[in-house]
């Protein structure tokens, strides 16, 4: 009965997700941006935002990226063109009550405030009190709440604040728009085209996991007339097994999908260097019944060997590290090379949940596994 609950709920999500037609975004370009995860950081998307908004910003592309902006949310009509370059862009604007606007557009007498709410959630009054503090009293003007979907702010946020005082926009939509618009409006060789690339794929990113939170939340059902239901009670086990259901996962991945040829298999670790067996998740055997190598993740999968044949430092040269033995007197090392779907020599991360898994790609280090054999021969 239990297990009937766990495919339940799997096969709700999936439901859901396929409805809502969500795919991850995937590129096969380097992007700093997702290196630096800034799609889980508010204030550096802030930024961002910020210095490609600013008229007088290192884009060199003077007031278009902020008429193209203005143009998107509806604001072209209303300022003059001549306005714009005269522009001020602020970010973290303080108010009177010591709180602080993400990002500030002024332009001669007009005002627009930009809240940005990724990740963190609101505080009480928050919008209320940005309001009153550029407008006053005055209730014929806007703020913006820019997030991921577009999503309304909470009511302890928007205080006495009417739907016609906020004006939600998002990034899915309108920041995507708006930078697929000024892409267009900019020479191909200029190199704001592949950051403006980047900062689409990074605002792709962040709102498939915005998607698949909200999907999540919707299998659960999680409402007062539901709380008891069989797909909460399994998602809550899942969560409170967390990194150790991880781990089994991805061993039984590598148990699955690692091919090591014939003669050789993969048995739980032993004879482990105990000053490196926190990282180790299986041992290579031989024809023999020797252990010649482990597994190990770290950050990312890479195999240890005991010794390495010359043949095999020639075939993969300038891809072996060495990993220090600490126990050994004589400072020797135990050499090892990283490795994953992609070929021997990639990173393949898998310290941390990751989605790669569901490709199910098998793994081929026959010819590595062999030749390292045969510096186990030898030794």
């Amino acid at each position: 009965m239990e297990r009937d609950s766990y495919i339940n709920l799997f096969k709700k999500i999936n439901e859901n997700l396929k409805a809502r037609n969500y795919q991850d975004a995937t590129t096969d370009s380097f992007n700093v941006f997702k290196v630096l995860g800034i799609e889980y950081r508010e204030i550096y998307i802030c930024r961002l935002l910020g210095a490609i908004l600013d008229p007088d910003g290192a884009h060199g592309l003077h007031a278009e990226p902020l008429k193209l902006f203005l143009r998107q949310i509806g604001w072209d009509d209303e300022i003059p063109e001549d306005d714009l370059s005269s522009a001020y862009v602020g970010l973290e604007d303080s108010t009177d009550n010591n709180r602080r606007v993400d990002v500030l557009i002024r332009i001669g007498s007009y005002t627009i405030p930009i809240e940005v709410k990724i990740w963190s959630d609101d505080r009480e009054a928050q919008l209320n009190d940005y309001y009153h503090h550029y407008f006053r009293n005055d209730f014929g003007h806007q703020i913006y709440y820019l997030t991921p979907d577009g999503k309304k702010p909470s009511d302890s946020s928007r205080g006495k604040l009417n739907d016609g005082n906020i004006r939600c926009i998002s990034f899915e939509k309108d920041i995507s728009a708006w930078l697929n618009t000024l892409s267009e409006n900019i020479p191909a060789g200029n190199r704001m085209v592949a950051i403006l690339q980047d900062f689409k794929e990074v605002i792709a990113d962040m709102c498939s996991k915005e998607k698949a939170y909200a999907e999540i939340l919707s299998a659960v059902s999680l409402n007062e007339d539901s709380v008891d239901n069989d797909n909460l009670k399994a998602l809550i086990k899942i969560l409170e097994s967390g990194k150790e259901l991880w781990e089994e996962i991805r061993k039984q991945y590598l148990y699955s999908k690692i091919k090591l040829g014939d003669g050789y298999e993969l048995t739980e670790p032993q004879d482990v260097p105990k000053e490196y067996d926190g990282h180790c998740v299986l041992s290579v055997r031989n024809k023999s019944d020797e252990i010649i190598a482990w597994i190990f993740i770290a950050t990312n999968l890479y195999l240890v060997a005991k010794r390495v044949s010359a043949d095999a430092k020639k075939k993969y040269s300038g891809k072996w590290y060495d990993l220090p033995d600490a126990s050994d007197d004589e400072h020797s090392a135990y050499p090892w090379i990283r490795f994953g779907p992609n070929g021997i020599g990639k990173s393949f991360a898998l310290n941390k949940p990751t989605s790669a898994l569901v490709d199910c790609k098998e793994v081929h280090i026959e010819e590595l596994i062999r030749l390292i054999d045969e510096g186990v021969d030898n030794g």
